[in-house]
C-alpha cells in the first residue's frame, strides 16, 4: 500500500511478499536529506523482486558516476530514462532534490525548474531512482542517500550499506 502516514504508525498487517519502500528525511541547520530503502517482508517474493532491487541500486550508482559540475540536470534525468526503459515499460521516476522535508528545488520529469538547471559543486541532494517490479502494479523498488558533487563529478554522503534487504 501506497501513501504517507505523517509519521504515525499503521494499523496493517505486514503480509509474507510485500515489499516495502521507506523513506526517511531529517532537516538540521536548513540542511534536509533523505535516504530510501526498498525490502521484502519474508517470502514468496515477486519473480522480479531481487533483478529489480539490483537493477535500482547500479542505477543509483550510475546517476552518481553520470553527474558532473556543469552538466544539465534534465540530461542526467534523460539518461536515467534511458537506462530504466531498457527493463521495459512501468511506471519509473527519478527525483534529484534538495529538501528532506519537501521544501527545496526538485528537479525531475515534469518539473519546470529543471529545465536550466545545471548541476554545481557545492551541489548537495538526494537521488532517488524508482525502478518498477515486472508483473507487479505496485509498489516499485527505490533506493536513495544523498549526494554533493565536487569539481570532478560527485558522491555518495551516506554510509550505510545499499543493498537488497528481505526481512523474516
Amino acid at each position: 500500500k501506497e501513501g504517507n502516514t505523517g509519521g504515525h504508525p499503521i494499523n496493517e498487517r505486514m503480509i509474507a511478499g510485500t515489499i516495502c519502500n521507506q523513506e526517511l528525511s531529517a532537516s538540521v541547520l536548513g540542511y534536509g536529506s533523505q535516504v530510501n530503502q526498498s525490502f521484502l517482508i519474508g517470502g514468496p517474493a515477486p519473480a522480479d523482486w531481487k533483478s529489480a532491487a539490483q537493477y535500482c541500486l547500479e542505477l543509483f550508482h550510475k546517476l552518481v558516476d553520470y553527474i558532473k559540475p556543469g552538466e544539465p540536470i534534465m540530461k542526467a534525468v534523460d539518461f536515467y530514462k534511458t537506462e530504466v526503459e531498457k527493463r521495459g515499460p512501468g511506471q519509473w521516476g527519478v527525483i534529484f532534490h534538495s529538501g528532506g522535508n519537501n521544501d527545496g528545488p526538485r528537479w525531475g520529469p515534469g518539473r519546470p525548474e529543471a529545465v536550466k538547471a545545471v548541476f554545481q559543486e557545492g551541489m548537495v541532494f538526494t537521488i532517488k531512482p524508482r525502478v518498477p517490479i515486472k508483473g507487479v502494479e505496485a509498489p516499485a523498488v527505490q533506493f536513495g542517500d544523498g549526494v554533493v558533487v565536487t569539481a570532478n563529478g560527485a558522491r555518495r554522503l551516506g554510509k550505510r550499506k545499499m543493498e537488497i534487504v528481505s526481512v523474516g
